[in-house]
């Protein structure tokens, strides 16, 4: 069986690293090329690639809290007795991956979103 946690967690923030680094390239490639059309060009490749990662993120983090919520119902099923604390520990832990991932894709939407409004004034 597939365990959370790490599993899930080194995609999103390698997802992380490669969004950032679009971004950075991206903000780059907007200040310092001079020629419309190829800015334009490149603007909107890199700007659909960093979206998709945010999106790619958010269904990574998605998928681990459902494992790791089903993990800690198998737990919870097995034990004879759990204090509710260890109970709402295991759950809190089984969001992380889709905070993280949404907050990626809410990142990159915002990106995308900006230097849409600022391709088309180009």
């Amino acid at each position: 069986m597939i365990e959370g946690g790490v599993n899930f967690m080194i995609p999103i923030y390698l997802l992380w690293l490669s969004a950032i680094t679009l971004i950075v390239c991206m903000t780059l490639i907007y200040i310092f090329i001079n020629d419309k059309i190829r800015k334009a060009a490149v603007v909107k490749k890199i700007s659909e690639v960093a979206l998709f990662f945010g999106s790619f993120a958010f269904l990574i983090g998605v998928l681990g809290s459902i494992l790791g919520y089903y993990q800690a119902i198998d737990v919870i099923e097995k034990a004879t007795s759990m204090p509710s604390k260890i109970m709402a520990t295991g759950f809190k832990l089984a969001t992380i991956p889709t905070f993280y991932g949404l907050a990626l894709l809410i990142l990159s939407f915002l990106v995308w979103f900006i230097f849409r409004a600022r391709r088309n004034h180009i």
